[in-house]
C-alpha cells in the first residue's frame, strides 16, 4: 500500500503543478495589463526627474492643471513649491533641453531656502 500511495502522491503533483504553473501565468498578464493601463493617467504626469544623490530626486509633476516641484526620496515625497504661470510657460517653450541651464541656480536657491524653515 506504501507504493500504490507515493504513486499517487506523485500523480497529484503532476497534476497539480501545470494547473499552478498556468493559473500564475494568467495573474500575472492580468496584472501587468491592469497595470499598463493604470499608467496612462491623464490628471497625474511626470514632466521631469533629476537624481540629485543616492535615491534622493527632484521631479516636476503636473496635477491636473497645476505644476509643482517635489523632493523624492525612499523614505518621503514632499513639495517643495508649486511653479508660476510665468515658470509653467518656460517649462513649455523648452521641450527639447526640457531645463535651461540658468535655472538650475534658482532652484539650489529655493531648496536651501526651503531647508532653512
Amino acid at each position: 500500500m506504501g507504493a500504490y500511495d507515493l504513486i499517487m502522491s506523485w500523480l497529484k503533483i503532476i497534476v497539480a503543478l501545470p494547473i499552478v504553473l498556468i493559473l500564475a501565468y494568467m495573474s500575472l498578464k492580468l496584472s501587468r495589463s491592469y497595470m499598463n493601463n493604470m499608467k496612462k493617467s491623464t490628471n497625474i504626469k511626470v514632466i521631469e526627474t533629476v537624481p540629485i544623490y543616492h535615491k534622493v530626486a527632484i521631479s516636476i509633476v503636473k496635477v491636473g492643471q497645476k505644476y509643482y516641484v517635489l523632493g523624492v526620496s525612499d523614505q518621503k515625497v514632499e513639495t517643495i513649491s508649486e511653479l508660476s504661470a510665468e515658470e509653467i510657460e518656460d517649462i513649455q517653450e523648452v521641450q527639447e533641453p526640457k531645463w535651461k541651464t540658468d535655472q538650475l541656480p534658482k532652484w539650489i536657491e529655493k531648496i536651501k531656502a526651503y531647508k532653512g524653515r
